[in-house]
């Protein structure tokens, strides 16, 4: 079950790609609430390796890769909130005339 689960995130991987996005979003149609229909999906060509180790080499790869982008994401947001978090503590300072500033 461990090599079918590997398998499901290759094509979860696969199904949210540009490519295959941009395919999929060529044959629907509608604005509101773009559709599609199976005999259009038939039609699409995606090459898929045939090789059941490849695919579960691709889909770990692509984890620990979207684990380490997660991460640097959350440390980014993590500084930027201690940023936003300094900069309206400094206006307070200044404002209050706890800090003083000099005149240019």
């Amino acid at each position: 079950l461990d090599s079918f689960k590997d398998v499901n995130n290759y094509f979860k991987y696969l199904l949210i790609s540009d490519p295959v996005i941009y395919i999929l979003s060529s044959y629907s149609y509608g604005t509101k609430m773009p559709t599609t229909n199976w005999q259009q999906i038939q039609n699409i060509s995606i090459l898929i390796p045939n090789n059941v180790e490849e695919q579960r080499q691709i889909a770990t790869y692509l984890d620990q890769k979207c684990a380490q982008i997660d991460a640097l994401i959350s440390e980014k947001q993590t500084l930027r909130d201690k940023l936003t978090a300094y900069k309206k503590s400094l206006i307070y300072e200044c404002v209050t005339g706890k800090r003083e500033v000099e005149n240019a």
